[in-house]
């Protein structure tokens, strides 16, 4: 089983070289609490940039390096698959955010989560970059997928907000 999902996405638009192996150090100052704290406090603030927001949206583009290396990564793995004889299923995942969601809903979501009115229209675009980038590999390259968000699109905004962690991470419920 090898996934690739919204976060892998979420790091190209932020930035980052899909080449470029990440390490993953706990940086020094983390170890205090008053500076971690801090830092959190820095990212929540961070998050709630609607031109940072619209900037990844804006860079969600199927003919940008990350994305043709996010794609060509997938095609990679179904050639190794296929070289023994298993094969690669697409999930079409669910996120919290989506279209939609109507007025109580979305205030439901933005008042029991940490989804924010600057990033919600962000998380809704993303899982719909990531769907029609699934669908479109998926009839491209004879690839199965597996449509989950249709099923968890049936259910309510407060029935949806136990069953994620944040955005776009399952519960255990």
């Amino acid at each position: 089983l090898v996934a690739f999902n919204w976060n892998d996405v979420h790091y190209g638009l932020k930035g980052r070289d899909p080449d470029k192996p990440q390490l993953n150090k706990r940086r020094w100052w983390l170890y205090s609490v008053v500076l971690q704290n801090l830092h959190i406090r820095y990212l929540g603030f961070r998050d709630k940039s609607v031109s940072r927001n619209k900037l990844k949206i804006k860079n969600m583009q199927r003919d940008k390096y990350w994305a043709r290396r996010f794609e060509q990564n997938i095609l990679e793995m179904q050639d190794i698959a296929s070289g023994i004889n298993a094969r690669i299923v697409l999930v079409k995942l669910p996120g919290l955010c989506r279209e939609e969601a109507d007025t109580l809903e979305k205030e439901f979501i933005l008042n029991k989560t940490r989804v924010n009115a600057a990033n919600f229209p962000y998380w809704v675009k993303l899982n719909k970059f990531v769907s029609n980038m699934f669908n479109d590999l998926s009839r491209e390259h004879e690839m199965q997928m597996v449509d989950v968000h249709s099923f968890f699109n049936k259910f309510s905004g407060m029935c949806r907000v136990v069953l994620f962690t944040d955005e776009m991470h399952f519960s255990e419920e």
